[in-house]
């Protein structure tokens, strides 16, 4: 009776078990996605009803405090954060209690503390926990003091990214003024007062504030690609000379009269209220919040975006708040309503935008911006493509993303031009999945092959391309996304050679690829992204080192030897073989990336080099191919080992620091 009972027992858990483990399998299948046109920097929409946390530092300005009651109206959590003395965060702070009917408690809050202080700052992250931290430059477009403020701005903005990078999940938002010329600064151009030094010319103030953002910029970097803290960019771009149209201390009105903004949120002169309706900036603020909204809804898309604003249009009110526009040209577009495609040139008002570089606006609307997101190169933002106009109207989110997805589809570079999806570069990581043998066809199919690097490619969001040369095409279907395609190639034979002839025809037919890492995919993992070391370094070839205890060929016997199989005696003879097998390193075929034209070279002397060899011996001359060709041809051009490949053949699970794991 026991033993029965104990055996029903052990089958009960034995079903338990097993149950177990299918439910296990069929959550770590992959599923099929729906492709797209995408790239690797570009991917990875938000949820469209997903509700952001959002700390907004930095002067509780008047833009900071609309910006902050916009994006509280759609749903977001809110927190403003000003320094303990501002007068201005006070007014507004009252005059939010007028409006807390307008906006669901708990959504809108104040802070007040020293937005330069790193511990109060951790304070404010732990206390509210935001998934963004929006730096509001806006509000310091005025006349600066001393040159030690300007300094104090570069230390403060260090301080807030110290501070953020503490924190997992933060994205740091910039949001910054743009004059409407390239070479005039936001600051005035006129003598300004230094204390204890006397008059300085606004020329040299402007310098001193330009050498400023540059500083920040640096830092943004640093932050951006040592600490992995995502950092965005988003500038407005003034299309007038109207510059100072967003700035805190100053109302405005459509009279164009300015006036100094009191304790009590009432503005002098006759300016009109905070949160006036009428006023021309409050409904410039109220366009800018659904842009800016789609832009916090974007994750790793772009680095800098540019949101257009232009003051230059009449402000002459008709019946229904319509807005007066100018005569249109023959092909029915309002000239005075045009969006400018920005150039190295400069446009400096939406009148100099050409026919070809404009789009037509609803002129119904009494908006005058639109977004431009400028999606980013890896190294300078003048290589921007445009993107489009309209990303959709306020309190429509969906249409947002939406039209935000349709702008990373459908790109324009800086004349105009549609571009397709196929002129953008990628960074691509490019492997192979042949079959030697037609009983193997099954056995190479199966994903537990290369789990471990399709998951490494997408816990870092990269884009891959497998060719192949006979997989299931159910295999095929199950396992392709957006971002990873399968491709057939038809060779002759399948050797381990083979597949450096077929990277090199897919190279040469997709002049879209920017970067590429070539590898296995059996027994490599991606334990970072590695295309943001490459970030951090110049244009080189990156290659993993094969098993460190051989510090060179010579070392290596059976790799001496293969040298001499493939390339003949008479090679093995020569005064250069010494000199080969004597220089450091042995490099392993497994992974090899870097710039496109810079590994096309690598690999048209590889293939040109393997035509050559032995025929009774092509299929074991990869890797002495490999280490002839880049110590010959490519050796000061070669990084290698720590940080880029875990040591070979160690079997390290988590080696700290290190982006590729190979064996």
């Amino acid at each position: 009776m026991a033993m029965r009972r104990i055996k029903r027992a052990f089958f009960a858990v034995m079903v338990v078990c097993l149950a177990g483990i299918i439910v296990t399998f069929l959550m770590l299948e992959p599923l099929n996605i729906e492709s797209h046109c995408t790239t690797a920097s570009e991917a990875l929409l938000g949820s469209t009803n997903q509700r952001r946390r959002i700390v907004i530092l930095n002067r509780a300005g008047y833009l900071g405090y609309n910006l902050s009651r916009g994006l509280a109206e759609q749903g977001d959590h809110v927190t403003m954060v000003g320094d303990a003395d501002d007068s201005y965060l006070a007014a507004i702070v009252r005059r939010h209690r007028n409006d807390s009917e307008r906006i669901p408690g708990g959504k809108f809050s104040h802070i007040t503390g020293k937005l330069c202080d790193q511990g109060f700052l951790k304070h404010v992250f732990s206390l509210y926990i935001p998934t963004y931290v929006l730096i509001s430059q806006v509000d310091e477009c005025e006349e600066p003091g001393p040159n030690k403020d300007l300094v104090t701005r570069l230390s403060c903005t260090t301080n807030i990214l110290e501070a953020a990078r503490n924190f997992q999940g933060i994205r740091v938002v910039t949001l910054g003024i743009e004059s409407a010329s390239q070479d005039e600064d936001v600051i005035s151009s006129g003598p300004v007062k230094e204390s204890n030094t006397g008059t300085l010319r606004g020329t040299e103030i402007a310098a001193v504030a330009h050498a400023v953002r540059e500083g920040q910029g640096i830092a943004f970097n640093i932050y951006r690609n040592v600490y992995d803290l995502t950092v965005t960019n988003v500038a407005l771009k003034v299309l007038t000379r109207d510059k100072y149209g967003l700035c805190s201390h100053q109302g405005y009105n459509y009279d164009r009269h300015c006036g100094t903004v009191g304790a009590d949120g009432e503005t002098s002169e006759g300016s009109k209220d905070l949160s006036t309706e009428v006023d021309t900036k409050r409904d410039v603020v109220a366009e800018i919040v659904p842009k800016l909204s789609a832009i916090l809804r974007i994750r790793h898309l772009c680095s800098n975006y540019r949101i257009l604003v232009d003051f230059s249009g009449t402000r002459d009110r008709l019946v229904r708040g319509k807005v007066k526009f100018a005569q249109g040209n023959g092909n029915g577009y309002v000239r005075k309503n045009k969006i400018a495609i920005l150039s190295k040139s400069g446009i400096k008002s939406l009148h100099d935008a050409p026919d070809n570089v404009a789009s037509h606006i609803d002129v119904s609307r009494s908006t005058h911006i639109r977004e431009t997101s400028r999606g980013c190169s890896y190294k300078s933002s003048d290589d921007a493509l445009q993107g489009s106009e309209h990303v959709g109207e306020r309190n429509t989110n969906k249409n947002d993303a939406d039209n935000v997805r349709e702008e990373v589809q459908n790109k324009r570079d800086p004349n105009g031009k549609a571009v397709n999806c196929a002129d953008r570069k990628v960074n691509l990581v490019l492997s192979c999945q042949f079959v030697n043998f037609r009983n193997s066809r099954k056995k190479s199919s199966r994903f537990e092959i290369t789990k471990m690097w399709y998951w490494g490619l997408k816990n870092n969001g990269l884009t891959a391309a497998v060719l192949h040369g006979g997989l299931r095409e159910s295999y095929v279907r199950r396992v392709s996304d957006r971002n990873l395609t399968f491709h057939r190639v038809n060779m002759n034979e399948f050797t381990k050679s083979a597949k450096f002839f077929a990277f090199l025809d897919y190279l040469s037919a997709h002049p879209d690829v920017g970067r590429v890492i070539l590898t296995d995919n059996s027994d490599v993992r991606f334990q970072r992204n590695p295309f943001e070391l490459m970030d951090l370094l110049d244009d080189r070839l990156y290659v993993g080192t094969d098993v460190d205890i051989y510090p060179n060929i010579a070392s290596m016997a059976w790799l001496t030897r293969r040298l001499e199989e493939c390339f003949g005696h008479s090679f093995a003879q020569s005064k250069e073989f010494p000199t080969l097998t004597q220089m450091p390193y042995v490099y392993n075929a497994g992974v090899i990336g870097g710039p496109r034209h810079l590994v096309m070279q690598l690999l048209e002397k590889l293939t040109f080099v393997l035509d050559g060899v032995n025929p009774k011996a092509k299929n074991i001359c990869n890797m002495a191919a490999l280490n002839m060709v880049l110590h010959k041809y490519f050796a000061d051009k070669v990084f290698t080992g720590f940080p880029w490949n875990s040591r070979y053949l160690r079997r390290q699970k988590k080696p700290k620091g290190v982006y590729v794991i190979h064996k």
